[in-house]
């Protein structure tokens, strides 16, 4: 399974979740870049967490308060289990928005 079909399996069982943690924003650049991208996105109320994912595995993961500090974390997976341990790092940050 690619890293991107691996994404989109896993928003569509957590994106319950992923929305009760703030507005979720979901893009494809499937028709505009040579090279496909995935952007999710969750905006809460004080803190944000976004993930970037390149159909070569390559991935930038960030998060922070709205008004505060911002971490940006970049990784180069090697397979879809490193990306299922990143994804659920990002539905933990999101999970912790909730009051």
């Amino acid at each position: 399974m690619s890293f991107i079909d691996y994404t989109y399996e896993w928003l569509e069982q957590n994106r319950g979740a992923l929305a009760r943690g703030g507005a979720l924003s979901v893009s494809d650049s499937a028709e505009t870049r040579p090279k496909r991208v995935v952007y999710i996105a969750v905006q809460g109320t004080a803190r944000f967490a976004e993930i970037i994912l390149w159909e070569t595995g390559e991935a930038e993961f960030g998060f922070g308060a709205n008004a505060g500090e911002k971490f940006d974390e970049h990784h180069d997976l090697i397979d879809t289990a490193e990306l299922g341990q990143l994804l659920a790092r990002f539905l933990a940050r999101v999970k912790e928005f909730r009051p």
